[in-house]
């Protein structure tokens, strides 16, 4: 769960700022945005298939074949897409809420 402190400092960072995501922002079909999230999973999550993985046999709780490791910059990859998803997601939330309770936007 992210604190208040790292929610500040999402905020306060230009890369995730409201004009930064304004293209993504003016998207407002939910299918849309669960067609982006899948992308981004297949693409970065998962390397588009490619991320190695190690297979542990049915009814097993081990394996004996080593575990692979991720590739060097799998981690802080998948903290800058998290973090952009997060800031998206937040604004996205915003815009409806706000919506909803004051119909006049």
């Amino acid at each position: 769960m992210m604190d208040r402190f790292e929610a500040m400092g999402l905020r306060a960072d230009p890369k995730f700022s409201r004009e930064q995501l304004k293209p993504l922002l003016d998207v407002k079909d939910f299918m849309a945005w669960a067609i982006e999230s899948h992308r981004l999973a297949i693409e970065d999550g998962y390397l588009n298939g490619q991320l190695e993985t190690a297979a542990i046999p049915k009814g097993s709780t081990s394996s004996s074949d080593p575990v692979p490791g991720l590739p060097p910059d799998y981690l802080e990859k998948a903290e800058r897409v998290a973090m952009h998803q997060v800031a998206l997601g937040g604004y996205r939330m915003a815009d409806l809420l706000n919506a909803a309770f004051d119909p006049k936007q």
